[in-house]
């Protein structure tokens, strides 16, 4: 299956287009007003924790905060790279697994709370649902890297978001 992009979308436009009055937008304008409006709708998302209700029987997209469970350790790999290289740095030994000799370096996240984006396929009539996923982009204008750095702006931003019972 080929990936269903900007441009096939713009084809189905002007193919709809047809049947109607008036000049079809431009294929650059298309794509700008498109990119728009998936940017302020993610923002939406992330910045005021609105849902987004997807239409067509799609269910919504939002960001949900969840209960961390600890019993399920998740490591956070920026403070431990941190630690580590403040423990290479004083000439320490690092954590060995077969001899459990050295210092341990990893860190653990220890807040009551993680946010993640959520897509309530429950609502969505889809078939095969179970077989989609929806993953925000990451990278320096990603959807991930937003929402990292608006809970790293204020200590409470997480509470923005309702609460996903599990």
């Amino acid at each position: 299956m080929a990936d269903y992009n900007t441009p096939e979308i713009y084809e189905d436009y002007l193919t709809s287009f047809e049947d109607t009055q008036g000049e079809p937008l431009s294929e650059d304008l298309f794509k700008h007003l498109c990119e728009e409006f998936n940017k302020k709708i993610m923002d939406k998302v992330t910045y005021e924790g609105r849902p987004f209700e997807m239409g067509s029987f799609l269910s919504a997209i939002q960001i949900v905060r969840i209960k961390r469970d600890y019993s399920k350790k998740v490591v956070n790999w920026k403070a431990s790279n941190k630690r580590k290289q403040e423990l290479l740095d004083e000439g320490k030994k690092l954590y060995d697994d077969e001899t459990g000799e050295g210092h341990k370096w990893l860190v653990y996240y220890t807040d009551p709370f993680y946010c993640r984006f959520h897509w309530a396929k429950k609502y969505a009539r889809v078939p095969n649902k179970s077989a989609y996923k929806f993953v925000a982009t990451r990278g320096a204008k990603g959807n991930k890297t937003k929402l990292k750095e608006f809970l790293r702006e204020k200590k409470l931003n997480y509470r923005t978001y309702k609460e996903l019972k599990v």
